[in-house]
């Protein structure tokens, strides 16, 4: 497959090399950073409500705090890039984005 040369074109590169079948249903984490601290209970709820599992973690030493959405699908870069998109629009408000994502594989 021919992916973009950004950094989810390059994780799926890898991910296909180590011989991961992308068109089999994974579950797909997404992990969701917040500024100045743990999530709002508001985003959380929010979050809640638009996504069948998710984990709240932390708050850390540090302060922060990071919530975990996990969705089964197949691995696409449409579907990665653009259920990053959503859940940082949703989060946004609420100083909330979401750059990061992975896969459980041996």
């Amino acid at each position: 497959m021919d992916w973009p040369n950004d950094t989810d074109g390059e994780v799926l590169r890898r991910l296909e090399a180590e011989g991961v079948d992308l068109a089999a249903v994974q579950e797909v984490t997404f992990d969701v950073d917040f500024d100045g601290g743990p999530p709002d209970h508001e985003a959380v709820l929010m979050l809640r409500k638009r996504f069948k599992t998710i984990e709240v973690l932390g708050p850390f030493d540090d302060g922060s705090g990071c919530v975990v959405v996990t969705i089964h699908s197949t691995l696409t870069y449409a579907f990665v890039t653009e259920t990053q998109r959503e859940i940082t629009a949703l989060m946004q408000s609420y100083g909330g984005h979401c750059e990061s994502w992975g896969v459980w594989h041996s």
